[in-house]
């Protein structure tokens, strides 16, 4: 591979229209068609990704649950934490 242009010649490259090396041209694209957000499906939550269904994960309430057992199972080990 060739050492990289310089500054003074990259702007001699444009200057002249010439090819700047290791620049790609990238061709412009345009959708045909809008994308529908209707007919899209909503992205997944984190928590949705694991391969369960929505139905299957707990309510707020078991999230709130669990945090406060990690809470519990914090102060017991002598840990300083509270819930704001």
């Amino acid at each position: 591979m060739s050492q990289p242009l310089s500054y003074e010649e990259v702007i001699d490259h444009i200057l002249h229209n010439k090819e700047v090396p290791g620049v790609e041209d990238v061709p412009d694209v345009v959708l045909e068609e809008p994308i529908d957000q209707q007919s899209s499906a909503p992205r997944l939550k984190p928590w949705q990704v694991s391969g369960h269904n929505t139905e299957s994960q707990g309510s707020g309430a078991d999230v709130k649950t669990d945090m406060e057992k990690e809470l519990k199972k914090a102060q017991e080990q002598g840990l300083n934490m509270d819930i704001e």
